[in-house]
């Protein structure tokens, strides 16, 4: 990062408050095309947060009595020379004022709607409902006391991550009634301070996305996205943040450095290939996915998910990366073995442990060998409920058969990435103490 941005917080140029349902984000004159005509129009764009967060735009003069058509292009530019995809939600026509009035939402999520030029110094973007990090660096900002910052930089980019002023209070509010909020704003360089354009933004937007997902244990990515070259805004591409209930995650909020470790390694990875790329986004989307603490999805199919997701990484690790085992060969393997093969190369403990209670206490029952043996078992007590000797009793470990599925699809992906440091051990419960990774430690 140039050393002008160096020690200097990031904040939200939009109003954004801490009860509001919608943010606006621009207001004013726009071009409509609605099929190959051309209308001037008033218009206003806005964030709404409320029931899910989505951004709206509302077209309410310029427009006359033209009737929409259900497979009409609708398309708008608040520049003349960029134009972005609109798709109606709804539209009706004003007795009074004799207008058609529109409200639409963006067809594609980022949508670039202004570059007054190509190149940026620095992209800015918003991040809502993000864990609250902590580390003993924090930037001084005057009136304001200390803001937490947290720096992820890899070969080529630098990216810091900052907190707000509100960041604790707006965390606490959406704990109680579930609307997302704005926590923290982030800054993204390139090392050598360079520029770059929109393109290359977007080319880190899935890397970037994936890796705070995996620190959150929710999805979540940057949204609200400017590029600024010197003080004033090159382009700008807007979206919605994704609502997504927390889970646990292997990350220690009180310890940023973990996660500054980490990302180098990560991003590594990720640029290593393709197909490491392609394992990774399918790998922590479906971490997400099942990495809930009630409601959707439920506890069955997050175990289902979970399993899926042990699956994919250990294809990639163990055929297309290491060559360990041909495809044929992985193909024909119980799923049990593929956990136990790459839990082994991996040095990630499968020994059943009594941490896990009740698991610990059946597997007498149903002699469980180790952590693959049970979790395969409960898995396929749900998908093939046809051996009804155990089912009540395995009923009572469903709980604590996601947890391991999620403990062992965190430290895959960490041992994967090649991470050395510490972790937040999600067995022990309800300390979830910090340890070293268990292939540092010896525990296998």
């Amino acid at each position: 990062m140039t050393e002008k941005w160096e020690n200097q917080a990031v904040f939200s140029e939009f109003d954004i408050g801490l009860n509001d349902q919608s943010v606006s984000l621009y207001s004013g004159n726009a071009v409509l095309w609605v099929g190959g005509s051309k209308f001037d129009v008033s218009c206003e764009c806005y964030l709404k947060l409320i029931p899910e967060p989505i951004i709206q735009i509302s077209v309410t003069k310029g427009i006359g009595y033209r009737p929409i058509e259900f497979n009409d292009e609708l398309r708008m530019s608040f520049e003349e020379n960029l134009d972005f995809e609109l798709l109606p939600i709804r539209h009706w026509y004003d007795s009074v004022s004799g207008e058609k009035n529109i409200i639409g939402v963006l067809r594609n999520e980022p949508s670039l709607v202004s570059a007054v030029q190509p190149n940026a110094d620095r992209v800015e973007f918003h991040l809502f409902d993000f864990v609250k990090f902590c580390r003993s660096g924090c930037m001084s900002i005057s009136d304001m006391g200390s803001l937490s910052r947290m720096k992820l930089k890899s070969e080529n980019y630098e990216i810091t991550l900052n907190s707000l002023d509100n960041t604790e209070e707006n965390i606490k509010a959406t704990k109680e009634d579930g609307v997302v909020r704005l926590t923290h704003m982030g800054v993204l360089c390139k090392n050598d301070g360079s520029n770059l354009t929109f393109d290359e933004y977007m080319s880190l937007q899935l890397e970037l996305s994936s890796f705070l997902t995996f620190l959150k244990g929710g999805r979540t990515w940057p949204c609200l996205i400017t590029g600024y070259s010197g003080g004033t805004s090159a382009f700008r591409a807007l979206s919605a943040p994704i609502a997504s209930k927390n889970g646990q995650s292997w990350f220690d909020p009180y310890s940023a450095s973990d996660a500054e470790n980490l990302y180098p390694l990560f991003s590594s990875l990720w640029a290593k290939s393709v197909e490491w790329k392609s394992c990774l986004t399918g790998v922590i989307y479906w971490y997400a996915q099942s990495n809930t603490r009630g409601g959707n999805p439920g506890i069955d199919a997050c175990i289902i998910l979970a399993q899926t997701a042990v699956e994919k990484l250990a294809y990639q690790y163990l055929v297309v990366d290491r060559n360990i085992i041909s495809p044929n060969g992985f193909d024909k393997l119980m799923a049990s073995d593929k956990i136990r093969m790459i839990g082994s190369c991996l040095g990630i403990p499968l020994h059943i442990q009594p941490v896990t209670e009740n698991i610990y206490r059946e597997s007498t029952v149903t002699k469980w060998c180790d952590i693959p043996h049970a979790l395969t078992d409960i898995r396929n007590s749900l998908v093939h409920p046809k051996n009804k000797k155990y089912q009540d009793s395995i009923q009572e470990c469903y709980l604590e058969a996601l947890r391991l599925f999620m403990w062992l699809l965190d430290l895959s992906v960490l041992a994967v990435c090649g991470y050395m440091g510490q972790y937040k051990n999600r067995l022990e419960v309800p300390y979830c103490p910090r340890t070293p990774v268990p292939w540092v430690a010896k525990e296998y």
